[in-house]
């Protein structure tokens, strides 16, 4: 993983993609000149152009061949046009038709076949009449032969003929006639120079693979009669850019070891009076690269191909049919001093060529634009500097792109780079505009456009990863404070995740039922609205009308003495305090509402007490939390057989809770009724139990303060089990009346009514107002108000046992008597004295 990071870290990417587009620029790459055309076709029309009344053409069109009939011509009309021509003092003709083969004329064939027959050497001799004859065949041969003719013309005149080439792939040759140096070539130039004078004159160092002349293996010249008359020659060769248009004419052509030049260069140089031998090929220059004709300079590619203007030449340059020519219609002053090309403009014969958005156009008049643009130099040059400021702009962009850029924002990088672009455009168009050189911008925009989409693809993927994990984090920490039970920090870590994530969504309804089960409706609303924002999702909607009409599906109401109750609508979810799952209402205990509940971790039902806040005064509620959490605490570490497992505590939105062991079964206060007594012996044995857990219990510094018939339990097995430890004191002294926490007043002891500290004693007090309640039926102490009650406790005397229960066991008097005598320091000191007289009592007995 962290090496494919490293293979595709953005500068490593961005340095690949800078050295891939430098290679495309040096090597003149095809998709970038592809992309040059549209924008170079556009600026080119802005430029003036060059002077095409030094040239014209003299059309073979549709009228001609409807006139004169159809082609292929007989070569002397060729001949009559070029004479006419010479006539009117043109400066030069380019005939733009092919002329390799002797023209196919029968009738001169016949006539020549006559004449060897008539003149054999083998036949009779020669009379008067033969000569007559004779006479007659050669005016007659001189007039059907079409080559003879228009080679007369050509050597009447200066003529440029076109020759063809062969791409056989086979070694480059001149062929036979022309072996040797024809004089209308000219030798390749020397290229062995080395890096440092290439470079030091601006020339491309790979101009031969980046700009490639084209070779061709032989060359098809004319006919041998008409080359050897005509005064120079020239290639027709045109090679469309990628996109299909002819935007440049390559001016040679290697052959072997020679260039052969184009027929529109042969032409201009013939016009100009410049034999080959005086062109000069410039390639050592900063300024200027291409070919000079004495003082015409021909600025040129490193591929020496000249860039032809935009404009339709049909538009600007005089176009002449063929048959006006023969018919003496053309003005002389029309054609005097001007360069003319021949050739074919007639749909169904020309060859067309598409032109760079001024449509198709024939092959002879490209070749009069390039003819014209000769002549006057070139409007569009490409400077032989171009190559280095293209290389400069892309290596200045590739240093922003991949320095710069990655400790910006990509909104700043945008506009810088969008001012640096603006910059590189608004120089090539000026460039271009004002002085005709054309450099291209698309390779520099090109990389600054991909390297800058690449960075923002790699930030935003950055992002993206991250959002990804920090989501998965968020979730992941969100599922954790859920389980804790800290849902408002569950719910931070959830709207951080986004929403359009289904596990997103159900982790967040997960939530909203856990809000709802903790009675927290307006925060269950507020993540079913979150969920519903993104989109449908489950019964979302639903539960979000039916809480916001404020039908809460679950909730723990209130009596008239603030405890708490269960109530829950028809198909509610299940409620929950804490962890455990609140199934229904038990009864009331000494801290409010008791539940039966369900550990859902292990599946076992538990019974929950709760204390609600409600039924605290606000200004105590602080005190009280921590005593209860402190207190309660202390109980859970009790494990006693005879002592109630407190399994857990915690605090859930608005009350306290316990979890404690689930009894089956029922308190004593059932027992503590005449009729409904149980007999002594048992009775001895509960209270010795309760002594064993008062025992246990004060020895680990837990004192039970509410000791009393209601917090004794009896289970169906006759298990006895005391609940409530250390929970009777949390409530405030003005919370006196039965039924409260603090406990009923019948069972407290004396220092407690005074409100002196209390300790194990105290519960032996209480211990035995139960036992005697649970031998006669009715409590020791009584009075008609709390007041006179608390008053009795304190220092009144209480009824003899054996006066209300005369079976009692004797046994059980003296330990009823201690039990409850007010002075702490004549009780039982602990439990464990009581316990041994019990178990001795109940021995006495049986």
């Amino acid at each position: 993983m962290m090496l494919s990071r490293r293979i595709f870290a953005p500068w490593l990417a961005g340095l690949l993609l800078l050295l891939l587009v430098l290679l495309a620029v040096l090597f003149n790459a095809s998709p970038l000149r592809r992309l040059d055309y549209p924008l170079l076709d556009v600026l080119s029309r802005y430029r003036p152009l060059p002077a095409t009344g030094q040239v014209a053409v003299v059309a073979i069109d549709q009228a001609s061949l409807a006139e004169m009939g159809a082609w292929p011509w007989s070569r002397s009309l060729l001949a009559r046009m070029v004479e006419r021509l010479t006539e009117q003092k043109t400066r030069a003709i380019g005939i733009y038709l092919p002329l390799t083969y002797p023209e196919a004329a029968p009738a001169l064939d016949r006539v020549r076949k006559l004449k060897s027959q008539l003149f054999s050497p083998d036949g009779p001799p020669v009379s008067v009449e033969k000569e007559a004859m004779a006479t007659l065949l050669g005016q007659m041969e001189a007039d059907l032969d079409g080559d003879a003719a228009l080679a007369r013309a050509l050597a009447a005149s200066k003529v440029v003929l076109p020759v063809l080439f062969e791409f056989s792939g086979e070694e480059a040759q001149m062929p036979g006639p022309l072996t040797g140096q024809p004089p209308w070539t000219i030798p390749a130039p020397d290229t062995t120079s080395d890096l440092a004078s290439l470079l030091g004159a601006l020339r491309h160092p790979l101009a031969t693979m980046a700009y490639p002349l084209p070779r061709a293996s032989a060359i098809v010249p004319p006919f041998r009669p008409l080359s050897n008359a005509a005064t120079a020659l020239g290639h027709l060769l045109l090679l469309p850019d990628e996109d299909g248009a002819v935007r440049r004419v390559p001016l040679f052509v290697a052959v072997g070891d020679r260039f052969v030049p184009s027929l529109p260069l042969s032409l201009a140089a013939v016009s100009l009076g410049v034999p080959p031998s005086t062109w000069k090929m410039v390639d050592d220059r900063r300024d200027f690269f291409g070919l000079e004709l004495k003082s015409v300079r021909v600025s040129t590619d490193h591929g020496f191909r000249l860039l032809l203007p935009s404009a339709s030449p049909g538009e600007t340059m005089p176009v002449f049919s063929a048959a006006r020519l023969l018919a003496g219609e053309v003005p002389a002053a029309a054609l005097h001093g001007k360069t003319v090309l021949i050739g074919l403009s007639a749909p169904d014969q020309a060859s067309y060529l598409p032109g760079p958005g001024s449509g198709s156009l024939p092959a002879v008049l490209v070749g009069a634009q390039a003819v014209a643009t000769i002549l006057s130099g070139a409007t569009v040059v490409v400077p032989p500097w171009g190559w280095v400021l293209e290389v400069a702009v892309l290596l200045y962009f590739g240093f922003f792109l991949l320095l710069v850029l990655p400790r910006v924002s990509l909104r700043v990088g945008a506009m810088i780079l969008t001012i640096f672009l603006a910059t590189w455009y608004g120089l090539s168009i000026a460039l271009m505009v004002s002085l005709g050189y054309w450099v291209s911008p698309l390779s520099a925009t090109c990389f600054a456009v991909a390297g800058f989409m690449l960075l923002g693809f790699s930030r935003w993927f950055a992002a993206a990863r991250e959002r990804s994990e920090k989501a998965i984090t968020n979730k992941l920490q969100g599922v954790t404070l859920q389980g804790q039970g800290m849902l408002d920090l569950a719910q931070e870590k959830f709207m951080a995740c986004p929403p359009h994530d289904a596990s997103v969504r159900e982790l967040l309804y997960s939530l909203g039922l856990d809000f709802e089960r903790k009675r927290m409706f307006h925060k269950a609303v507020a993540v079913y609205e979150h969920i519903a924002r993104h989109g449908k999702f489950r019964d979302v909607s639903a539960r979000l009308e039916k809480l916001r009409k404020g039908a809460n599906p679950v909730s723990f109401g209130t009596n008239g003495r603030h405890e708490s109750t269960l109530v829950l609508d028809p198909g509610a979810i299940t409620p929950t305090l804490g962890r455990y799952e609140v199934l229904r209402e038990l009864g009331q205990g000494a801290m409010g509402t008791v539940y039966l509940g369900r550990d859902p971790r292990i599946n076992r039902e538990v019974a929950i007490k709760t204390l609600s806040y409600a039924a605290i005064e606000p200004e105590k509620l602080a005190e009280v939390k921590e005593r209860f959490f402190r207190e309660a605490e202390a109980a859970g570490r009790l494990n006693h057989p005879n002592i109630v497992t407190i399994y857990d505590v915690g605090e859930d939105h608005d009350m306290a809770y316990m979890a404690m062991e689930l009894l089956e079964g029922g308190d004593l206060s059932r027992h503590c009724q005449k009729g409904r007594l149980l007999p002594p012996a048992e009775v001895l044995r509960i209270v010795s139990k309760v002594a064993g857990a008062l025992e246990y219990a004060h020895e680990h510094e837990v004192v039970h303060r509410d000791i009393k018939p209601g917090n004794i339990m009896l289970t169906s097995s006759g298990q006895v089990k005391v609940t409530d430890f250390g929970i009777a004191r949390l409530v405030p002294t003005s919370r006196t009346q039965t039924g409260v926490i603090l406990g009923t007043p019948s069972y407290m002891s004396p220092e407690q009514v005074a409100g002196k500290k209390v300790d194990g004693r105290s519960d032996l007090f209480s211990l035995g107002v139960v036992f005697y309640e649970l031998l006669s039926g009715e409590k020791p102490f009584e009075g008609d108000s709390l007041g006179a009650l608390m008053f009795t406790i304190a220092n009144g005397s209480y009824t003899p046992l054996r006066e209300i229960a005369p079976d009692v066991p004797d046994c059980c008097l003296p330990v009823v008597e201690k039990l409850l005598t007010k002075a702490q320091t004549r009780r039982y000191a602990n439990a464990g004295q009581v316990l041994k007289h019990l178990q001795a009592c109940l021995q006495e007995i049986g």
